[in-house]
């Protein structure tokens, strides 16, 4: 009986390919998912920034403190590019060519000697600040404030303004708790270490700090562009004079009182 050998059946291999529409509707849903999710993760960053913002604060209130400690409590000098450098400010940051004898670099900063051996300036920038965005002034300097936060000018042992305002020691500052001791400065007005908080009180509706104004980069709601008189509600991080750092609403910084060391 012979065996009869039946040839096995070929079968053809069905391949399933994407058609352009499904294509195009798998890189629809991408797209709308990225749309959604792209503001979320930018807010996200920009917590994580005006966290490390603060901490910053936080690390020069601990500076300044150590700075006062060894100075007799005396505050050093707010950095003005309005008069020529001093041994005595809390950050040298003009060009060398620029000073009396052409002798102060950033390593004679007041601050230098607490920053750590190397200088450390990162402490001296906010994550969100774009240095390149700064104002260079015309006299006497005619670069910009590489850096992102200012001292309180009535807060300093060099008075620029009157000094019947000015608090040269950190035990002349009346309820420190309620008056700014440094804080980041919007890029719009920003041109050296020197916080003017100038106020207007005659004009108890508008932004009454009419040079140095507080950033609000952090702030989801803030609007742009910014000016002296937007952004009320929109907050800013600044240290105080009992070296608590917080984010305060501008709104609650507009009363003169917080910008006043002596004032009660």
């Amino acid at each position: 009986m012979s065996r009869v050998c039946s040839s096995p059946r070929r079968h053809s291999a069905l391949t399933h390919a994407f058609t352009l529409v499904e294509l195009l509707v798998v890189i629809g849903i991408i797209a709308v998912l990225i749309s959604i999710l792209l503001p979320s993760l930018s807010r996200a960053r920009e917590s994580a920034n005006s966290v490390k913002c603060l901490a910053n604060l936080k690390q020069l209130g601990s500076t300044m403190l150590m700075y006062c400690n060894d100075n007799r409590g005396r505050f050093p000098g707010t950095a003005a590019a309005s008069r020529n450098l001093q041994s005595e400010d809390w950050i040298i940051w003009r060009p060398i060519t620029e000073t009396v004898g052409g002798t102060l670099t950033p390593a004679n900063s007041a601050f230098a000697r607490y920053l750590g051996s190397s200088m450390d300036t990162t402490v001296l920038r906010c994550p969100s600040d774009d240095p390149t965005s700064h104002l260079a002034i015309s006299s006497p300097s005619t670069v910009a404030y590489p850096y992102s936060y200012v001292l309180n000018s009535r807060t300093t042992s060099l008075p620029i303004n009157s000094a019947s305002e000015t608090a040269t020691k950190i035990t002349q500052v009346v309820n420190s708790s309620d008056k700014v001791l440094m804080y980041e400065e919007s890029e719009r007005s920003i041109c050296d270490g020197n916080g003017d908080l100038s106020a207007d009180v005659t004009v108890p509706a508008a932004w009454v700090w009419s040079n140095d104004f507080p950033s609000v980069r952090h702030a989801g709601n803030r609007k742009s562009p910014d000016a002296f008189d937007k952004n009320l509600d929109a907050r800013s991080n600044v240290l105080f004079a009992d070296f608590h750092a917080a984010a305060v609403t501008r709104r609650e910084l507009e009363d003169p009182i917080h910008a006043k060391p002596l004032q009660r």
